[in-house]
């Protein structure tokens, strides 16, 4: 058919050469279903001694898995439990199990990998990760790959996409320079006391001479 294609060349192809009258044979055939193969059953031709036997595989629809980032994504080169909540919506009407959402980066290291399990037709759920930013991640956009996993029908399936984290450089707080300028300012007051102590001091013992 046309969204059902033999797996192989090898494997489109059997031959039995004896079967006894009244007998039954198994014979696996391994066929790829196509990614754009639309749910609902699809027609599959096997020729057997000049004959056409039509047989008919039901394709399942495909679950749809939404991933929406829901925090501010701003952090900078050194950040220590960085927390990035996503949103999972089940968009179809199928119930999916096993699923598990994992995060990809060669600078965040921690918590990279939420297992969800069951979602129901149309169920949101909130997965939080938190993580360490690199110091030597560069200034700018960064990509994270994201990929979601799901078990569906006893089949492993996974959608991926991608995550963009604004990374800034670190700024020095006000209050930091605060603190700086208040204990500069100090400093210069408690020297100009000591002068002013060491002026009258010898004022006095001139006085005295």
């Amino acid at each position: 058919g046309k969204y059902v294609k033999p797996s192989t060349l090898t494997t489109s192809i059997a031959y039995l050469p004896y079967l006894p009258v009244g007998e039954a044979a198994s014979i696996i055939f391994l066929v790829d279903i196509s990614e754009t193969a639309p749910p609902g059953n699809h027609e599959v031709v096997i020729k057997a001694d000049e004959r056409e036997i039509i047989f008919r595989l039901t394709v399942f629809g495909k679950a749809v898995l939404k991933v929406s980032n829901v925090t501010k994504l701003y952090t900078y080169p050194g950040e220590r439990g960085y927390r990035i909540i996503l949103n999972v919506k089940n968009l179809s009407n199928y119930t999916v199990e096993d699923v598990r959402v994992d995060l990809y980066s060669p600078f965040i290291t921690g918590t990279t990998s939420a297992r969800i399990g069951e979602m129901l037709p149309g169920e949101e759920r909130l997965v939080v990760f938190e993580v360490d930013v690199d110091e030597l991640t560069p200034i700018g956009v960064l990509p994270v790959d994201t990929r979601i996993s799901w078990n569906q029908e006893g089949r492993m399936l996974s959608e991926s996409s991608k995550l963009y984290i604004n990374i800034y450089k670190k700024k020095i707080p006000f209050l930091f320079y605060a603190a700086i300028f208040t204990v500069i300012i100090g400093a210069v007051l408690l020297l100009a006391r000591k002068t002013t102590l060491i002026s009258m001091l010898k004022e006095r013992i001139r006085s005295k001479a």
